[in-house]
């Protein structure tokens, strides 16, 4: 589409566009979410990083004598993991563990239904840690407005259900919406364990794993810890 600017009066106003004063136009452009949808349908199965490039060109005149500013290109890309998750240490919290997964940044479809599932599983050092129940919280990233458990998942509810070892859980939500889930985990490791690792996984709908690991020194006077995303 093109965008015009009529600028009346002003530095242009006196008949002398060479003694004129600078003028400047600042103005944003935003992806559609219906090109980022279509990216995500073209990408040939689990396929990383989609790049969407994208160009803008622009002239300015002055009583019929003008001339073309050079072409504006960029680049956005989008995983089609479509979900990120980081891990922290809770340093006052007695031996926590502090999970945030965004899941479906941009709201796109992503599955044929209307119900998406999470799937998270602890890994290596999953013996020493459990899953603290009441901590999960799930928010609408766009709105905040905060879902409740259900028997069904909705715009408003979600279905949560932990494996027979407790060590995973799945977790049905709505397709079509920026999610955000925040839970906490407790080492069972006693007072003055050191280099307590746990490495921890997450995906949506069998798409990319994404791994966090954690490490950290149990301690009842203070903690200190270190975690890396793989």
């Amino acid at each position: 589409f093109t965008l015009t600017f009529t600028v009346p009066g002003g530095g242009w106003a006196g008949g002398n566009k060479d003694k004129s004063k600078d003028l400047y136009i600042t103005y944003h452009t935003g992806l559609k979410k219906e090109a980022l949808q279509e990216a995500l349908d073209n990408a040939a199965g689990d396929a990383g990083d989609i790049v969407i490039e994208y160009s803008n060109t622009a002239s300015a005149g002055w009583n019929g004598d003008g001339s073309t500013i050079p072409t504006s290109t960029g680049s956005h890309s989008i995983n089609t993991a479509m979900l990120d998750k980081k891990s922290s240490f809770l340093q006052s919290a007695g031996n926590k563990v502090s999970y945030t997964i965004e899941m479906n940044t941009y709201g796109l479809d992503m599955v044929s239904g209307d119900v998406l599932r999470l799937e998270d599983a602890m890994g290596e050092g999953k013996e020493a840690f459990l899953y603290l129940q009441d901590t999960f919280r799930l928010y609408n990233a766009e709105t905040g407005a905060r879902l409740a458990p259900g028997s069904s998942a909705s715009a408003n509810t979600y279905v949560l259900n932990f494996a027979g070892d407790g060590k995973s859980f799945t977790l049905d939500v709505p397709d079509n919406t920026p999610l955000r889930l925040t839970y906490q985990v407790k080492t069972t490791k006693p007072v003055g364990t050191q280099d307590v690792r746990l490495q921890n996984t997450a995906s949506l709908e069998g798409r990319t794993v994404t791994p966090v690991e954690i490490t950290f020194d149990v301690n009842s006077s203070y903690q200190s810890g270190s975690f890396s995303v793989e």
